[in-house]
C-alpha cells in the first residue's frame, strides 16, 4: 500500500486479542471425551467443529481452566435469525448435568440459561454441586 500510496498511508498494528484454545485443550483431551460420553448419553451423537478461539473458553484455557466450548443448543449464530430454543437449552443442561457428574467437579449453570423446570434448585450429588447465579 504505501508503495502504491506513499509512505505512512497506511499504519500496521498487530495486537493479541486472544490465544487459540487449542493449545491448552489438546494436553487435557480426556475433557472432551467426557463431553462426548455426555453427548451421547442424552441421544446426541457429537460432531466435534474445533475452533480456533474468540470465546471466554479461550480465554479461560490460557488462564488455567482448560474450558472447551460444547455449544448451546442455538442456531444461526450472530445474525438476525439467531435463535435458542427451550429444549435446546434443557438438553445442554443434561449435558452439562452429566459431565459434572462424570468429572467430579462443579459446575455452575446462569440463571438465565436454565429451563423453567430447574430455575430456583440446587442440585447436590456425590461431591459435585450444580447450582446457578443470578
Amino acid at each position: 500500500m504505501q508503495d502504491l500510496y506513499g509512505k505512512e498511508t497506511v499504519t500496521l498494528k498487530i495486537q493479541e486479542s486472544y490465544r487459540n484454545m487449542n493449545e491448552i485443550i489438546r494436553e487435557h483431551m480426556e475433557i472432551i471425551e467426557i463431553a462426548k460420553e455426555a453427548i451421547r448419553e442424552n441421544g446426541i451423537e457429537p460432531t466435534p467443529d474445533p475452533i480456533r478461539g474468540g470465546t471466554d473458553g479461550a480465554t479461560l484455557s490460557h488462564k488455567g481452566l482448560p474450558c472447551p466450548n460444547l455449544g448451546t443448543g442455538g442456531y444461526a449464530y450472530h445474525g438476525p435469525m439467531e435463535h435458542v430454543t427451550v429444549e435446546g437449552m434443557e438438553t445442554v443442561v443434561r449435558i452439562i448435568k452429566k459431565i459434572s457428574e462424570k468429572s467430579n467437579c462443579i459446575v455452575i449453570i446462569p440463571y438465565f440459561v436454565q429451563p423453567a423446570s430447574l430455575r430456583n434448585k440446587i442440585f447436590f450429588q456425590k461431591n459435585y454441586r450444580i447450582t446457578q447465579t443470578k
